[in-house]
């Protein structure tokens, strides 16, 4: 997906330098030239955010594994983890039956 954003955004910019070439006219020349390096921009621009919603998502991933591994449990009131060894949620202080 981002190799392909980036081919996208070189084929963005060139194919408006081709237009702006062809048209004959500096001021078109220049103008097709902004457009190709903005649209271009746009298209890296998309590529590094999702490069980024990768590289988060893999720490998120991460961070699920670890809690699971310390043994969290999910609180039936307020729904927030909080760690098994305590006695009550430090959230609600909901208390489960037995403890």
């Amino acid at each position: 997906m981002l190799l392909f954003l980036y081919v996208l955004s070189g084929l963005f910019f060139v194919s408006f330098l081709i237009m702006g070439w062809m048209s004959g006219s500096i001021f078109i020349l220049v103008r097709d030239i902004i457009f190709g390096l903005t649209g271009g921009g746009i298209l890296i621009a998309l590529a590094y955010i999702i490069s980024g919603q990768d590289w988060i998502m893999s720490q998120m991933y991460k961070l699920e594994e670890s809690n699971v591994k310390k043994g969290y449990i999910t609180c039936p009131e307020c729904e927030k983890k909080y760690e098994a060894e305590r006695n009550s949620c430090p959230y609600c202080a909901y208390r489960p039956k037995g403890r």
